[in-house]
């Protein structure tokens, strides 16, 4: 304990010996004792010395010597943290909490009772989905007719398919049915067409059909549009789910043309953001995944639809396969109901691993490869003994299964177990139905298998990258990795004699004629392609588009110039696909190539993904590169060449260690026929694939590994309680075709504990209201939090400025390139400034778009030095790479503003991407519809530098960072830790913050500059939020804050409790413990329990017990009005956040006056004491 100008308080022996050498005078008395470097154990010997020289007694201080095992620990004391040396217990690491005005914290804690009396109404209100559903419930009877209970055998018309336009002629439509007739003809010539009698009679007399249609064969547009035909009597409704927003509005587009009307009557689409559609007429609704997630939240019978249609059920999205876990429930629930008409089942892909899908609905339904089970042909023998028994197909073909295929064994079995079987658990009407469920023959249902060949129209040419090397331009040279690349693939493959046997091999294999004779050169390139690391590589590509354009050279005729077909390129994520477009590009000016170059990628805009369906003009060739979004569901008609990069971008997720990491892997020879698939569609096509056959036989997998096993589960956990599923996350996740581990779904329900997402209550996780808005918007729960909280804050300034007129005060930075004059403290007041409820939500916005796409700031090959001083320079003085990215949004809104020669010179200076900037602000675009949508719509905005000034007020900067604190991930780096691998974060392994960071030399020793110099390290108690963690050549921590102030982290974080032991407590002058002045983070789980907790000391023990009241509050009125519209936030609600931000903005300041002048001092060490 010392004694300082501002009272008495603690500081621990080497922010003691710290600040000494600051002080030249002091240092110098100190030195007169023997103390002339950092050592402690040279301290221990002057401790009587060293009370003399600072005026303190024995009965003030008690240092005592840490054991040897606690010097080395990450644990050991020192710096910004306070120890408590009361023998015996051992040292303990805080970090301190200097705000002490109790009579505002008052006034904070009687806004904060008074807002909770106000919401009491609000205890248990219910969730709301805030998503219309297209599809009600409606009246069945009214609907239906006579047909009465649904869809059967006997309820199909199988003779009005492909007769839709004698309906439209009786209605008067005539022009329509000419329409419909017109286009008829081509739909006849499509093999989905042609066997859509067969599906959908299958469809009604089983509960599950999986299909598997080959690309071309028309399956999405055709099978839909022939149940509807089928159903119409019925009045009917069907959905049909596709993985990609593009893929659904454009085949609901081509549907609703093929019947001659518009999108939006009896065909229609629905997307995030769009939906096409009239609830009393449209019977066909093609959705996405998603949409239809979100209309089982509020309607989880699904009631109002007899048949779903997921399609392209082979790429194995997470979503995907949490749809099939609801879906399968949803059948046999719907079977065994008394008024609902059964729900019928369609799975369809073009490359389909049936046997998963049929074992997952009937353990033992038989294979496709089985001769007792043809494509569409149900066992006769089963189906016979079904009928005497009662029971289901599949019940029967297990019993046959089991008894050998004796029918008359298997039913007496059969009428020994007691048949009928008992009801479902799950069906409350007690009604009686002949199925269940058991380990070895699944739930009983119906299940039947169809094919279907594919017709792409035009025979397709296959080019593998060894052909393509053999005929290639004598420039095309294949690089190969560099040092910042991992190591590289098939080391063997430097070998020439291996290299081509293992080509003969898989040529074989695949069906090829042997290699021909190639060039020492295209030999050392295959070499290079084999050896080196997953990348795109822009001048193989390059090279093909010089090929492609030779080829038609050389076999058009002058009549045929106009007539170019079209090249579809695909690449693995957007990075790449600038880069492809910008060879490309110059390539063009070089040569005179007429190419209309188009990139598509889910974060385009729909209008502008639309356009690689525009014909090109005559002369002109259409070039479009893409990710593996144009793989499935999409047909660009005009079409001729696929150039296929054999690669995609991939989550790979590691539970054990908690790191996620996005990289580029080999696509699946499964994604290899779609993308295959894609040409040939009006002349013969051709394929150039840029891998070779080696690759494709021993690299290339059949399918993709599930999403739900790759990935993080937070997502999920949340819509497994948002949907209202019984029992833990745990165990519903284990009935998905391909569950996810244990350990994933742990992390998964441990950070969402953390998060105030779920509450932990009789073993069952329980979602909060927080949680239930955070499953209903589009984005991490991290994020989706950071928004929540920060609109309440919002809201409550915005409204408290506009009553008060208050104009604030910013600190204004100027703006351009490499801004290394710093921030400023003070500057002119800010007339037009709209405030800070406007700016910090925008500000967030801008934070959660970045960390949902990618950083703005980019790394370009042999400019890494000055990028990364480019960077610094941006972020000088913030020391949070959320602040950084919030700023550079700001500008780029403001630089927008002016001319074009000023932005590119911004971008180009500052080292910046515009496209990525402008998707960013697409994300913005996107967020903003979100929150309108759940009735949180954010201020309006004012001019980038108005709002700039709002946010770098105190009060802006210290909600802002509140919320982001209270949002994210927390690691802490203990005192006395010499390299930030001494970082321990809960739920990983120990990290360090990236070197793309501002916090990147956090903790790191400082520079000496001269002999005796007084600073050697950092001896801090460091807090860093992070968003992402990942795995290089280190476990990183990406898009990282530094987090001065612990008082909105004590106040906010939901798992926080006194701390226990008798340190815990100060001591008065008599010796007396004093109410609990110390609390820590407590684990949210107990596999986290192992790890250090983070504790916060608060000096005043007055203060302390008002913050420990006020958080328990503060817990009840945020869970009763997050998310809720504005309309119905109370008055007293406003009032009490608007106090809560002048609470944090005096916390804010008085961490800065503690911790020195100005901000850049922040990662110098400093001790906060009152």
């Amino acid at each position: 304990m010392v004694k300082t100008d501002g009272g008495v308080g603690w500081i621990s022996i080497r922010d003691l010996l710290y600040y000494s050498k600051q002080n030249e005078a002091l240092w110098a008395k100190l030195q007169t004792i023997g103390v002339n470097n950092m050592s402690e154990k040279k301290l221990f010997p002057h401790e009587a010395d060293l009370l003399e020289a600072f005026e303190l007694s024995k009965d003030w201080c008690y240092v005592k010597p840490k054991p040897e095992a606690a010097v080395r620990s990450s644990r050991g004391g020192g710096g910004d943290e306070e120890q408590f040396h009361e023998e015996p217990f051992e040292d303990v690491v805080v970090k301190p909490v200097p705000y002490a005005d109790c009579a505002m914290l008052r006034r904070l804690e009687a806004d904060v009772a008074a807002a909770v009396r106000a919401t009491a109404h609000l205890s248990k209100r219910a969730h709301t989905n805030g998503v219309s559903n297209l599809f009600e419930a409606g009246s069945f009877a009214a609907r239906r007719g006579a047909a009465g209970s649904g869809a059967g055998d006997e309820g199909l018309d199988l003779d009005s398919l492909g007769k839709h336009h004698e309906v439209l002629l009786r209605s008067g439509a005539k022009q329509q049915a000419q329409l419909y007739r017109d286009r008829l003809a081509l739909r006849r010539n499509l093999p989905a067409f042609q066997e859509g009698r067969a599906v959908v009679d299958a469809l009604a007399r089983h509960d599950v059909v999986v299909l598997c249609g080959a690309t071309g064969c028309g399956k999405t547009t055709q099978l839909p549009q022939l149940l509807l035909e089928a159903t119409r009597h019925l009045g009917s409704r069907i959905l049909c789910t596709q993985p990609r927003r593009i893929s659904a509005t454009s085949v609901a587009e081509r549907v609703a043309y093929e019947r001659g009307e518009a999108v939006g009557g009896e065909v229609g689409y629905q997307i995030r953001f769009d939906y096409t559609g009239d609830p009393a007429k449209t019977r066909l609704l093609y959705c996405t995944v998603g949409i239809l997630l979100r209309f089982l939240t509020t309607n989880p019978m699904l009631e109002g639809t007899d048949y779903v249609v997921v399609d392209e059920v082979h790429e194995r999205g997470i979503h995907t396969d949490f749809v099939l876990l609801i879906l399968r429930d949803v059948v046999q629930q719907r079977r065994a109901h008394a008024t609902l008409p059964p729900l019928k089942l369609l799975l369809m892909s073009a490359t389909i691993d049936a046997s998963g899908f049929l074992r997952y609905f009937d353990a033992a339904a038989a294979l496709p490869d089985s001769p007792s089970h043809g494509a569409g042909t149900p066992d006769p023998q089963a189906a016979d003994l079904a009928a005497a028994l009662g029971t289901t197909r599949a019940t029967a073909r297990a019993l046959l299964t089991q008894h050998g295929g004796d029918a008359d064994r298997a039913a007496e079995a059969f009428l020994a177990d007691g048949a009928p079987q008992t009801p479902s658990p799950h069906d409350g009407t007690g009604a009686h139905h002949n199925f269940k469920f058991d380990e070895a023959h699944g739930y009983g249902f119906d299940v039947a298998y169809f094919s279907i060949p594919g017709s792409t129209n035009y025979p397709i040419e296959e080019i593998y990258a060894e052909d393509i090397l053999r005929d290639a331009p004598a420039h095309v040279t294949i690089l190969g990795g560099t040092q910042r690349d991992k190591k590289g693939r098939n080391e063997w493959a430097h070998d020439e004699g291996a290299l081509w046997a293992a080509l003969q091999v898989a040529r074989e294999a695949a069906g090829l004629p042997p290699p021909g004779k190639v060039s020492a050169k295209a030999l050392s390139n295959l070499q290079t392609l084999v050896t080196k690391p997953l990348k795109v590589d822009v001048e193989l590509i390059k090279g093909v588009m010089e090929m492609i354009e030779a080829r038609e050279e050389g076999s058009r005729s002058r009549d045929a110039e106009e007539r170019k077909g079209s090249v579809l390129i695909f690449v693995p994520g957007w990075q790449d696909i600038t880069d492809v477009i910008n060879a490309l590009e110059k390539m063009q000016r070089a040569e005179g190539f007429a190419w209309r170059l188009l990139p598509l990628h889910s974060m385009i805009p729909p209008k502008d993904q639309k356009r690689i369906f525009e014909a090109p003009r005559d002369g002109e060739r259409k070039v479009i590169v893409s990710t593996n979004l144009a793989e499935t569901s999409i047909t660009v008609e005009d079409v001729v060449y696929v150039v296929d990069s054999g690669l995609m971008k991939g989550t790979l997720y590691t539970p054990d260690t908690n790191i996620a990491s996005l990289e580029n892997m080999r696509s699946p020879r499964s994604s290899a026929q779609q993308r295959r698939g894609r040409a040939g569609r009006c002349q013969p096509g051709v394929v150039y694939k840029l891998y070779s056959s080696i690759e494709w036989h021993q690299e290339m997998a059949d399918h993709d590994v599930p999403e739900m096993l790759r990935t993080p589960v937070e997502e999920l956990c949340l819509q497994v309680k948002a949907l209202g599923l019984p029992g833990t996350v745990r165990a519903v996740l284990k009935k998905a075709i391909a569950p996810p581990s244990t350990r994933a779904v742990d992390n998964a329900v441990t950070l969402l504990l953390s998060l105030g997402a779920f509450d932990a209550g009789g073993g069952e996780e329980v979602l909060t209201s927080l949680g239930w808005k955070l499953s209903l918007l589009p984005i991490h729960p991290c994020l989706g939090k950071m928004l929540l909280l920060g609109s309440l804050f919002s809201s409550a300034l915005a409204e408290d400025e506009e009553a008060a007129g208050v104009v604030h005060t910013g600190r204004g930075r100027g703006k351009g390139a490499g801004r290394g004059q710093g921030r400023g403290r003070g500057g002119a007041a800010s007339a037009a400034a709209p405030g800070i409820g406007a700016e910090l939500i925008q500000s967030l916005l801008s934070v959660s778009s970045v960390l949902s796409f990618k950083s703005p700031f980019v790394l370009p090959f042999g400019k890494e030095r000055e990028a990364d001083a480019a960077r610094k320079r941006y972020g000088e003085g913030l020391q949070s790479d959320h602040f950084l990215f919030a700023d550079v949004a700001s500008d780029f809104e403001e630089m927008s503003r002016g001319g074009r020669g000023g932005l590119r010179r911004w971008i180009d200076d500052s080292f910046l991407s515009e496209t990525t900037l402008e998707m960013c602000r697409k994300t913005q675009k996107d967020l903003r519809s979100h929150l309108t949508d759940l009735g949180i719509p954010p201020p309006p905005r004012g001019t980038p530098n108005a709002n700039k000034g709002a946010k770098e007020s105190d009060m802006g900067e210290a909600t802002l960072m509140a919320v982001i604190a209270a949002s994210l991930n927390l690691s802490f780096l203990p005192p006395g830790a010499r390299t930030l691998g001494d970082i321990a974060g809960t739920g990983g392994p120990m990290s360090q913050c990236h070197p793309s960071s501002l916090l990147a030399d956090l903790g790191a020793p400082v520079a000496r500059k001269g002999r005796g110099a007084p600073v050697a390290s950092t001896p801090q108690l460091f807090v860093v939020g992070w968003f992402e963690r990942l795995k290089t050549s280190k476990v990183f921590l990406r898009d990282c804050s530094l987090v001065r102030d612990a008082l909105p982290l004590l106040l906010l974080l939901p798992h926080c409790a006194k701390a226990t032991g008798e340190w815990a407590h100060k001591k008065n002058s008599n010796k007396e413990a004093t109410p609990p002045t110390v609390f820590e983070v407590t684990p949210a789980t107990d596999a986290a329990a192992k790890e250090e907790p983070l504790r916060f000391h608060v000096h005043c023990p007055d203060a302390a017990a008002l913050l420990w009241e006020l958080r328990r509050d503060l817990a009840v009125l945020i869970d009763r009005v997050v998310g809720l519209p504005q309309g119905e936030l109370a008055a007293e609600v406003r009032r009490a956040f608007a106090t809560f931000a002048d609470v944090l903005a005096a916390s804010w300041a008085c961490v800065r006056q503690h911790g020195g002048g100005g901000a850049s001092a922040t990662l110098r060490a400093r001790n906060y004491y009152r």
